[in-house]
Order: structure tokens, then C-alpha cells, then sequence
């Protein structure tokens, strides 16, 4: 008998469980998610990066072609902080489809985020949210560029509703970037893939300058370094037109001017005696040179005891200075005047060459 007792009073317990468990199940059920919209708006994602320049350079034997460019807000490298930018945006219209010319394009604003990788993408924020063309079949087109287009002062980034053109002062701080063009839409959506996304490119080669004393008699004889500047460099504009295949020009100065290096920390340089004590002057960035142009570079190099000295960097040492290539230069004090002695860093890695005969910087002034 107590046994039977024992099995109804399991069954009992069982088919009260059955029937809770019944009801959770009945109550948990979702109702069928609403089919998604085909003309719901879709935002564009968009990402991009810094490019890094693969041209050749100059040849010097004794440095380490690995030397860290400075840190700076204006010069640019694949790590960076978040970059304010511009991008012209083209929507596909009519009958046959056909993209508007570039003057007629859609100016907007945009941040690139921060990277601290240098293969990293970043993500790109429109300043105002941006969609998809409704109609599937229509595509978008996205070209951008740094600095953004200025509204204080105006003058300083333009864009042109005329012809299409973005002008930038080279004033030797700012690093002048544009960017391939990408083209998506609604069912082909931009994304993390190379030709998806804006990569920035250099428009403008980048001089660093640092300096030594060769020995206590050099460091006393010249003092402190003044300032240095690059004759001839300021006061120019970069013209780029925009099309299919851009093209970059420079329009020279209306009055000729000299771009004074920027430095990290303002004021007079104290020397530091032997090459691995070479101190940072400062950079500039500033028109690139066509390959094999006679054009030298001078520097105007004023010392506390030694005045101003002109330095000439022939192109027949430097055969030209390329766009996305950082140049360092280390001037060598002696008691009988100043050797500068160069290599490419920064932007770009570069094996010096080692061959007799190769410019290794130095030049006796």
C-alpha cells in the first residue's frame, strides 16, 4: 500500500511540473519578426586609412633609414589622431544612369577616426548621416580630402563649384592628403575591402632637419641654431582638379616667400656634439620636385654667432624630392662650416645605397 501511495504522489508531481513547463513554453513564445522594409533608408559605413608611398629615393651609407618622423598634428603617418575631412559626394541619375560632374557634387564634412596601427582602417563619421540612393540600381561616388575645405580663414582650403577644383595653401605645417575615389550602393555597399574604402595619399614631400656639433670648438664657434627656412618654398598653392584621374598642380607665389621650418618646441636649438646627439630643428612640408628636375633645394640656416648660411642641397646629390617621402637632413657644425647629411624616413622606409659614388648627404659649405 505504501507503495502505491509513493507512485501517485511522483505522478502527481510529474504532470504538475508537465503543466507548468506547458505554460512557460506557451508564454516565452515571440511573435515573427516584421519583414524588413526594401525602402527602409540604409546609412553608409564608410572606412579609410593613410596610404604609404612606395617611390625610390635618394641613396646615403651611414644612417639609420628607420628614424621616427616627429610627432605633430599637421604631419600625417598611417598612425594618427581623428582627422577632419571633406568629400564630394556624386549620386547616379536619369536615363541611362550617369554621374553628375564633379563641380556639381555634394560637399560634406566627415572625421577619419583615430588609428594607432599603421595598417589599421579606420571609420569614417559623416558630420550629417548619410544613406544609400533608394533605388538599388543607382550607385554613389566618394572622393575626400585633408584639409578639410576651411571656413576661417577661407582662404586657406577652396573648393569650386565652377570648375571643380580644390585649391590648398602650402604654408609648411599643413600635409595636403586626397583620396582614391569608391563607388557602392544600396546592394553593394562600401565596406573594409581595398577598393571600398578611401585611402589618403601625400601630395607634398616632407624635409626634416636636425643638427650636431662635431666637437666642443664647432659647438662654441656657432652657437645656438636661430632658425632655418626653405627658400623659395612659401607662398604657393596646390591646385587639384578633380575627374576620373585627378591632377595635381602647383601655382608658384604671387610674392615669393621662404617656408620656415615648424617646430615641436618653439625656440633656439642648443647643439649637441657627435651624430647620435643630433637634436630635431624642425620639418616643413612642401612641393615635390618631377624626378631628375634641376631644381635644389637651399636652405637658409641662421646661427647665434655664425649669421645666415646658405646651404644648398644640388640636384645632383638629390635628384628629386617625391611627394608621400620625408627627407632627413642632419647638418653637421664644424669649424669650418656645415655638412648636411641626408636620408628618407617617416612616411616611407628606404635601403640606402652603398655603392662608391653614392650621395651620402654630406656637403661642405
Amino acid at each position: 500500500m505504501k507503495f502505491i501511495e509513493k507512485f501517485a504522489a511522483r505522478l502527481l508531481v510529474c504532470f504538475a511540473v508537465g503543466v507548468l513547463g506547458v505554460g512557460c513554453s506557451s508564454s516565452a513564445t515571440e511573435e515573427p519578426l516584421a519583414p524588413v522594409d526594401p525602402d527602409e533608408p540604409v546609412e553608409i559605413v564608410l572606412n579609410g586609412g593613410i596610404s604609404i608611398s612606395t617611390a625610390d629615393g635618394i641613396a646615403c651609407a651611414d644612417l639609420d633609414p628607420r628614424t621616427v618622423a616627429p610627432a605633430s598634428r599637421a604631419a600625417v603617418n598611417p598612425e594618427h589622431g581623428e582627422l577632419p575631412i571633406s568629400i564630394l559626394r556624386r549620386d547616379q541619375s536619369g536615363d541611362p544612369l550617369v554621374y553628375p560632374v564633379y563641380k556639381d557634387g555634394e560637399q560634406l564634412t566627415a572625421k577619419l577616426a583615430a588609428s594607432s596601427s599603421t595598417d589599421a582602417v579606420s571609420g569614417i563619421t559623416f558630420d550629417v548621416t548619410q544613406y544609400y540612393l533608394p533605388d538599388a540600381a543607382k550607385k554613389t561616388k566618394l572622393i575626400g580630402w585633408h584639409p578639410q575645405t576651411s571656413a576661417a580663414p577661407a582662404t586657406a582650403v577652396q573648393f569650386s563649384t565652377t570648375d571643380g577644383t580644390v585649391t590648398f595653401e602650402v604654408d609648411g605645417a599643413s600635409d595636403i592628403m586626397l583620396s582614391n575615389e569608391v563607388e557602392g550602393g544600396k546592394d553593394d555597399k562600401f565596406s573594409t575591402d581595398d577598393a571600398k574604402q578611401l585611402k589618403f595619399g601625400h601630395l607634398l614631400t616632407q624635409v626634416q632637419i636636425k643638427a650636431y656639433a662635431a666637437d666642443d670648438a664647432a659647438k662654441t664657434k656657432w652657437g645656438k641654431v636661430k632658425s632655418i627656412k626653405l627658400k623659395g618654398e612659401g607662398g604657393k598653392k596646390c591646385k587639384v582638379t578633380l575627374a576620373e584621374t585627378p591632377t595635381v598642380a602647383f601655382d608658384p607665389a604671387t610674392s615669393p616667400a621662404d617656408l620656415t621650418l615648424q617646430q615641436e618646441t618653439a625656440g633656439e636649438v642648443e647643439l649637441g656634439i657627435g651624430q647620435a646627439n643630433a637634436v630635431a630643428c624642425g620639418y616643413a612640408m612642401f612641393e615635390p620636385t618631377a624626378s631628375g628636375a634641376a631644381i635644389p633645394l637651399t636652405l637658409l640656416v641662421e646661427t647665434e654667432h655664425g649669421g645666415t648660411q646658405t646651404v644648398e642641397i644640388a640636384s645632383d646629390k638629390v635628384a628629386s624630392f617625391d611627394k608621400g617621402k620625408a627627407y632627413t637632413l642632419k647638418l653637421k657644425f664644424s669649424v669650418t662650416g656645415v655638412d648636411p647629411n641626408g636620408q628618407i624616413t617617416g612616411w616611407v622606409d628606404h635601403t640606402w645605397g652603398t655603392n662608391q659614388g653614392d650621395f651620402n648627404g654630406e656637403i661642405e659649405l
